[in-house]
């Protein structure tokens, strides 16, 4: 516990590594999913991904989100990190815009998949 207090009170600020928590939480299970269940998309992720390919290729830029939140969680200062909160934040732009522009896939789940996919973004 004391190692887990000294890493939070040094180095990036502490809502710097709790939107690198966050962005964990969420890539892990979605990596899983899109890499093990690809053509289950439609029961186990927010939105139907087909074909199965693209779901996989959405496995992998997930994948990619997770090195980023490794990278910016070994680096001890900003001017290291902020790199990565950049690539993430033009990502999550982009992928708002795609998502506002191609909402019917979303429109087929629960009200509640979209709030939990944007609010992610927002993040």
């Amino acid at each position: 516990m004391h190692r887990i207090r000294l890493w939070w009170g040094h180095g990036l600020s502490p809502w710097v590594k709790l939107t690198y928590l966050v962005l964990l939480a969420n890539a892990v299970p979605a990596f899983v999913i899109l890499m093990t269940a690809p053509a289950q998309t439609q029961h186990w992720f927010v939105w139907t991904i087909k074909p199965p390919i693209s779901a996989r290729l959405l496995g992998v830029m997930y994948f990619n989100a997770l090195l980023l939140v490794a990278m910016g969680f070994t680096r001890a200062t900003w001017a290291e990190a902020r790199i990565t909160v950049v690539v993430v934040t033009t990502f999550s732009i982009a992928a708002t815009f795609v998502t506002i522009f191609n909402i019917g896939p979303f429109l087929l789940h629960p009200w509640y998949h979209l709030a939990y996919w944007l609010s992610m973004y927002v993040i």
